[in-house]
């Protein structure tokens, strides 16, 4: 990779005397996927949730499939999500046989919108995907399963939380029910060892929580006077900072400044789903989601982890706010406010998507 580098030093991960010894304890064993380590881990996740069960799976996508086919999910169906994701969430409802129903956002936290999820109900409707954008709960109540991505890989990983497991832990395991004994066809879902011996780290996830929230404190602070948006504080539950992501009307010209000065940056996600070609067919053209649609075009991802440090905080909030001060006058167009946001908000009366 020869563009900008970061200016934030790389995540610096707790390393406990034994992290080195993991490939090996896991080769002794003997057993490669869904062994002593899954279970551990299995065990050590669903219990700070209060759920009976935690079921490993080798990918977030894989988490939500299995969500959606054990809820009864199939065929004919349809499963109201927002656009504004990365297509796996689609992808999880199509690959069950449902079709995906993209509804509105709130303009200001950028999650699903209750108002536009009841105007999308059907009598084919069998469920809803809220997403969390960005570590921030959506405004939605408990759901009986919970599909939960990388809770803390070296690649990929998902757990479903859930208080009905039987199902789930068959189909993730080829069907079976007892080994060797398949009662339905199933998928190769299973984690790897390797992957679950990471569980090491899960006592730090508070700590690392908490570090995100005080970084982005440090940003909101300085970006409360700025024309770029901080996010929007949390409305259900906490913000967990996953990604700390502004707005702004300049996102182009303010992320090639950022790069000039070596600040790496990202769009999460630049095409919304009902945009992309692999969901051309689904009767939303350019225009049905206009809450989304503006809010792709102005989203930037500043640096942020557990280890980012104040000065690392401050050299990025001070790009921001001299690119607005001495680029601003020359390639900025006014930014909207938040109080602007919320007004201009507009739900499509026709349901944003063609007649099935």
């Amino acid at each position: 990779y020869s563009g900008p580098q970061p200016v934030c030093s790389p995540p610096s991960a707790p390393k406990p005397a034994y992290l080195s010894t993991l490939l090996g304890r896991v080769v002794d064993c003997g057993a490669f996927v869904q062994g002593r380590e899954t279970e551990a881990l299995e065990a050590e996740f669903a219990e700070p949730y209060g759920v009976r069960h935690a079921l490993a799976v080798n990918t977030g996508t894989a988490a939500l499939h299995l969500a959606l086919i054990a809820s009864g999910v199939g065929p004919g169906d349809e499963v109201i999500t927002v656009a504004n994701t990365f297509i796996a969430t689609a992808e999880a409802i199509s690959q069950a046989g449902a079709t995906p129903v993209f509804a509105a956002i709130e303009p200001t936290t950028m999650n699903i919108d209750p108002a536009s999820v009841e105007e999308r109900i059907t009598e084919r409707t069998r469920g809803v995907i809220a997403v969390h954008l960005y570590g921030q709960m959506a405004d939605m109540a408990a759901p009986q399963l919970l599909p939960y991505e990388k809770p803390g890989t070296v690649g990929e990983g998902g757990m479903l939380l859930t208080d009905i497991a039987t199902r789930v832990a068959s189909l993730r395991n080829h069907g079976q029910a007892a080994r060797r004994h398949h009662v339905e066809r199933g998928y190769n879902y299973r984690l790897p060892e390797l992957q679950a011996a990471l569980r090491v780290f899960l006592p730090y996830l508070d700590g690392w929580n908490r570090a995100r929230i005080e970084a982005a404190a440090r940003y909101d602070e300085r970006l409360a006077w700025a024309r770029t948006l901080a996010p929007a504080p949390a409305t259900a539950g906490e913000h967990s900072y996953h990604l700390y992501v502004v707005r702004s009307a300049a996102r182009e010209p303010l992320q090639a400044y950022l790069g000039e000065r070596r600040i790496a940056t990202a769009s999460h996600y630049p095409t919304p789903i009902h945009l992309q070609p692999a969901y051309a067919n689904e009767g939303m053209p350019p225009g049905s989601l206009p809450q989304t649609e503006r809010a792709v075009q102005e989203i930037l991802a500043l640096p942020m982890h557990a280890s980012i440090s104040a000065d690392e905080t401050d050299t990025v909030r001070g790009a921001v706010l001299a690119f607005e001060e001495y680029e601003g006058p020359n390639r900025l167009r006014p930014n909207r406010t938040r109080a602007q946001l919320t007004s201009a908000r507009c739900v499509p009366t026709t349901r944003g998507r063609a007649a099935r």
